[in-house]
């Protein structure tokens, strides 16, 4: 993954480019990095692409940005800047999403296919309520709606750690307590899974 600009320009671009990985996330909410989207713009075309896809047959994640009006705004003038390139738009759109309300968020990840085209990857999902019951369902059911959706290839839940960043996600979201084990919700997950 190339989370920053420190996954361009140092050794860690290497072991990128020169990986048995298939796929390469671009940029983990760039918009909150202080990335703009020109610059994101100018690597993306400039090195990523060339180098990933067209020499490695790489597949290419594009940025994922936070759910918000924010990180709306700045992909739509990245997506706009790289469509404007030949072979510029990635071949998967990166999406985050948090929030407790189902509805709200199947609607939210069907528009960002709509208006995009791309299929998705939700490389980060949670709920943010501290009801353990709604998270459960809300994680239940949108994974359930997710695996029915053809335009989605991938999705992965936020919270397979043992200890997180911060609390913003739901601590009943988390999919690893703090000695490393599974929780209940990630056991339900991989029987629903």
């Amino acid at each position: 993954m190339i989370r920053t600009r420190a996954q361009i320009d140092t050794e860690e671009w290497d072991w990128i480019r020169d990986s048995d990985a298939e796929m390469v996330h671009y940029l983990n909410e760039p918009e909150r990095q202080g990335i703009t989207p020109e610059d994101a713009a100018d690597w993306w075309l400039k090195k990523v692409v060339p180098e990933l896809r067209d020499k490695r047959g790489k597949k290419l994640v594009g940025p994922a940005c936070a759910s918000d009006e924010a990180g709306d705004k700045w992909l739509a003038t990245f997506m706009d800047l790289v469509g404007k390139s030949e072979n510029g738009n990635p071949d998967f759109l990166g999406v985050h999403y948090y929030s407790g309300d189902l509805e709200h968020a199947k609607r939210y990840i069907t528009s960002m296919h709509e208006k995009y085209g791309l299929a998705l990857n939700v490389s980060e999902i949670a709920s943010i309520s501290r009801d353990g019951t709604e998270v459960e369902r809300f994680t239940e059911k949108l994974s359930e709606w997710m695996d029915g959706q053809e335009w989605i290839d991938e999705y992965g839940w936020f919270g397979c750690m043992a200890h997180c960043a911060d609390d913003f996600a739901s601590p009943a979201a988390q999919l690893m307590d703090d000695k490393g084990q599974f929780t209940p919700l990630m056991r339900l997950l991989m029987k629903t899974s």
